[in-house]
């Protein structure tokens, strides 16, 4: 049928430009029924923030919606609102559920005793079915096992049980517009209050299997090995490779998040889609079937993903690159909009984190604008025509980068204007890196001196590129600071890249509303400039510092507050 998987082109389509109508038709939305259902349900998240009504009143609505598009359904009429409705206070209802759970910080020496459900480093855990003085909590604790000077951290295994005086706080809230919620990044891991336990704990209990343990075992070995293979570079292969930055320079770490270029050290899409192509290739030369290949390259992908800690961005990626394997089998185009609906699904507390809003909103860009750009770049430059496939890559973060101006200003307030050129030349520098790096790791277990010799000479290239870096970052005039916008702008971003698409049909208003839409979230966006008063205060730990400004007057009190 059409509009349910694909929309071939009608039998009329075949003059001149068939193929660019193709394109138009089937490439998105695939499916619109599924984007409709999966922005309400997110919208009805992103809600329970701001308004949470009785479950009675949940109840009630959806019954009453429920019935109405069964009438409907019998009428031979479209449900598809009624049905959107209804995920819409589903949504909402779930997240205010996880809100609502609230876990109360503790005072200083209180008993504590939890399960070891998994093990962070060898002296911080999770605890699960924790008893705070007598009392459980919800949900699992983080807390970090305190030694006495001079004494060996005593080996824990997950299962045992461990008891001692100890004190848990609260996650910090956000202070400032656009800030990271602490709360909301804690419950997007299954815990909230994070604490220590004082020396002279004791732990009981026997060792149980945890797969998580096992992954995290493999992957300290993993990083052992690559120190013997990179030497002094191996904490850059460790970020690329296995997503651990504990190890590498703060000051290199801060240059690449000065020059756009720090979303290389979180294993995302780019990471797994490398790690795919790769398996593709090894698994195209195995004598089996198409459909037991993708049983390989998903458990392959699988193992990667908790290898690397299962964040947001590489789940999101896992469950786009298994449906893109799927729907390569079944010969039919895959909506990635449906990882939106099924992380959501598992974790309503997921949309609410910065990790999976960043993620997505440039994913959703990306899909909107890339094609559009590509297009116009094609009619204008010749060498775009000469050269498809580097075109299409430049494209890919040129749009990635417009896309992610908004939530780039939402979160951190500014934006590096050396990320497009530094982002290109990245790209194609990442997967050597990963394929060097995997290549290397692979020859040095069998053969350590070759190892070692590929591995420095990959580690030569990849300090150049390093010491480039922090250079970059240093440029003045690198980094264009502007105010945070308002958070009801990015639904208006969002409304301005469906408008720019060529991939959504629209009718002939359709240049009017995008110019309508584009000056709108400009004018939204100017009283951040010049506010008609403005307060600010500094919370530094010891003191705060604070400014009150109306015009061109100001009053500031100093350090130590009002």
């Amino acid at each position: 049928k059409r509009g349910r998987f694909f929309c071939p082109p009608k039998p009329e389509q075949s003059g001149a430009e068939p193929m660019e109508e193709r394109e138009r038709l089937i490439l998105f939305p695939v499916r619109r029924r599924l984007t409709i259902l999966c922005s309400a349900y997110l919208l009805g998240i992103y809600g329970a923030q701001i308004v949470a009504a009785p479950a009675a009143a949940f109840g009630i609505l959806c019954a009453f919606l429920l019935t109405t598009a069964f009438l409907r359904t019998k009428r031979r009429k479209s449900a598809l609102l009624f049905v959107a409705a209804v995920f819409l206070p589903v949504g909402n209802g779930m997240a205010c559920r996880r809100l609502a759970l609230c876990d109360e910080p503790s005072q200083p020496g209180v008993l504590l005793v939890g399960e070891i459900d998994e093990i962070e480093k060898e002296n911080r855990v999770w605890l699960r079915g924790v008893l705070c003085d007598g009392e459980r909590l919800h949900r699992r604790a983080l807390v970090t096992l305190m030694t006495n000077e001079g004494e060996e951290g005593k080996e824990v295994f997950v299962g045992q049980t461990i008891s001692g005086t100890g004190r848990l706080f609260a996650p910090s809230e956000s202070r400032n517009p656009g800030g990271v919620n602490g709360r909301v990044r804690a419950l997007a891991q299954n815990y909230e209050l994070s604490g220590y336990v004082l020396p002279n704990w004791t732990a009981s209990g026997a060792k149980r299997f945890s797969m998580r343990e096992t992954l995290r075992q493999i992957r300290n070995g993993l990083m052992r090995h690559m120190e013997n293979v990179f030497g002094e570079h191996a904490p850059l292969f460790q970020a690329i490779l296995l997503g651990n930055r504990e190890n590498m320079d703060k000051e290199l770490v801060n240059a690449m998040r000065l020059t756009g270029i720090v979303h290389l050290l979180t294993v995302s899409g780019m990471h797994l889609t490398l790690i795919a192509l790769m398996m593709e290739k090894v698994l195209s030369r195995v004598p089996c079937g198409r459909w037991m290949r993708f049983v390989l390259q998903t458990v392959g992908l699988l193992f990667y993903t908790g290898l690397t800690g299962a964040a947001a961005g590489t789940v999101r990626a896992l469950i786009m690159a298994v449906l893109r394997g799927l729907a390569k089998c079944r010969g039919r185009r895959y909506e990635p909009l449906f990882a939106a609906l099924t992380m959501a699904l598992i974790n309503p507390i997921w949309p609410l984190d910065a990790s999976f809003q960043f993620s997505f909103f440039v994913l959703l860009g990306i899909l909107l604008t890339s094609g559009t750009i590509f297009a116009w770049c094609a009619r204008r430059m010749a060498w775009v025509r000469r050269h498809p496939r580097a075109a299409e890559a430049l494209t890919l973060s040129l749009s990635a980068q417009i896309t992610a101006m908004p939530i780039q200003l939402l979160f951190y307030g500014y934006v590096p204007l050396l990320a497009l050129p530094v982002n290109a030349a990245a790209g194609g520098l990442m997967s050597v890196i990963m394929m060097g790096g995997i290549v290397c790791s692979v020859a040095g277990a069998f053969v350590p001196t070759v190892g070692r010799f590929i591995g420095g000479t990959l580690g030569w290239a990849t300090g150049s590129a390093e010491a480039l870096i922090v250079k970059l970052a240093k440029l003045e005039g690198n980094i264009c600071r502007l105010p945070a916008p308002y958070v009801w702008s990015i639904p208006m971003a969002i409304v301005v890249m469906m408008l720019f698409s060529s991939r959504i049909r629209f009718g002939k208003a359709r240049r009017k509303a995008f110019a309508a839409a584009l000056c709108a979230l400009a004018l939204s966006y100017l009283p951040r400039f010049a506010p008609d008063a403005r307060y600010v205060q500094l919370d530094v730990g010891q003191g705060d510092a604070a400014i009150l400004r109306h015009g061109r007057h100001g009053w500031h009190p100093g350090p130590g507050g009002l």
